[in-house]
């Protein structure tokens, strides 16, 4: 039997990791839950976690499911904290974390400012679920009607 030659081709295509940065008041909860429900569901296995406005703690989600299961308890350990996104970034940083960061907010986080010339805020996506128009230079969305991912 002579030799044979194994040629392979595959395609290997990069897709960065996403971190969710949510925020947890009343008024816009079942909004930014609902958005966040369906960015996980429609970008499975991309998702190196989340986080809440206001505090350092990481979520582990996977799932759609992880997110909807968890965030009654979530949400009960995070409302009415101060809109900032220093700790979450500040965590970012320290973990080396290169991707993509989503924020689902109604109000601009008050320490954001302080945070525009960094690594982490250059890969920002701001979606608002509020009337207030952000003036930091990020990419925006306007996510009152839904976001296709």
């Amino acid at each position: 039997m002579p030799p044979r030659v194994l040629d392979l081709h595959y395609a290997l295509r990069y897709a960065p990791p996403l971190v969710l940065v949510l925020e947890a008041q009343m008024q816009t909860w079942q909004t930014v839950l609902g958005l966040a429900a369906g960015f996980v569901e429609r970008l499975p296995g991309r998702w190196h976690g989340l986080y809440f406005l206001g505090n350092r703690n990481f979520y582990s989600i996977t799932l759609a499911r992880d997110l909807r299961e968890q965030a009654p308890a979530w949400y009960n350990a995070n409302q009415g904290r101060v809109s900032c996104v220093g700790p979450q970034f500040e965590a970012l940083e320290q973990q080396g974390f290169r991707g993509r960061v989503i924020i689902i907010t109604s109000q601009s986080p008050v320490d954001l400012d302080d945070w525009l010339d960094t690594a982490v805020a250059s890969r920002l996506l701001i979606i608002s679920v509020g009337e207030q128009q952000f003036t930091v230079p990020a990419e925006q969305i306007d996510g009152r009607q839904g976001v296709d991912a």
